[in-house]
């Protein structure tokens, strides 16, 4: 979703739960359904995501749900 070699703090799944508001079970079902990013592999145990992909995952929601309120029009 964003340069990989941008600089990016890596948020953890609590981290990404409370950020975008929503339960572990929900966040599972939106990665394997495709609606949210793939975390990344920190280790063999831990996995992560880029705060950056978190944030742009947030704003195209935001735009999407902007475009869906006032048919399209800004």
């Amino acid at each position: 979703m964003t340069d990989t070699n941008t600089p990016s703090k890596i948020l953890r799944m609590p981290a990404v739960c409370e950020k975008i508001g929503i339960a572990k079970p929900t966040l599972f079902v939106w990665i394997r359904n495709g609606k949210f990013p793939k975390p990344i592999k920190l280790s063999v145990r831990a996995t992560g995501w880029r705060e950056s992909d978190v944030e742009q995952w947030i704003s195209e929601r935001v735009s999407a749900s902007y475009e869906t309120s006032t048919g399209g029009v800004q």
